[in-house]
């Protein structure tokens, strides 16, 4: 069984809507926080009056939560966070995503950026932060 760990791990988005996966752009170097990547089976409660447990049944959607990135603030043109995500055009733009765990574990699929925020602190360096918005079927290979 092999372990990974940060190097092992990349994210690359879309810079723009309708970029195909494979013209998508590494930001793993601005990425520094991560929510995780889960993946959710809805459900409808199912148990009835009398039953003493509560039971369940499988709607048939699933549904990915939003990922959360954050990290240093940069303004590079072209290739930094804010350049990338930071623009009021850039809010609800439907874009690709990959997530690499390591070298056979890739996740990808579609977001919508939701919302995107910048953290100037007195005494240390602004951050940002993103919510990427998973929308329709998730592509996985382990």
């Amino acid at each position: 069984m092999a372990n990974f760990g940060q190097p092992n791990f990349t994210i690359s988005i879309g810079t723009a809507s309708g970029v195909a996966l494979s013209a998508l752009k590494d930001i793993s170097n601005y990425v520094m926080t991560i929510n995780g990547f889960d993946i959710e089976a809805i459900t409808q409660q199912s148990d009835a009056f009398g039953d003493s447990w509560v039971e369940n049944l499988y709607t048939g959607i699933k549904k990915v939560g939003d990922i959360q990135i954050g990290g240093f603030y940069d303004d590079v043109a072209a290739s930094g966070p804010h350049a990338i995500m930071g623009q009021t055009s850039d809010l609800g733009a439907d874009r690709p995503f990959e997530l690499s765990f390591g070298a056979s574990d890739v996740a990808n699929g579609r977001y919508i950026l939701a919302k995107y925020t910048r953290m100037p602190k007195r005494g240390s360096l602004t951050e940002y932060q993103a919510v990427l918005r998973v929308t329709g079927a998730i592509g996985t290979a382990t």
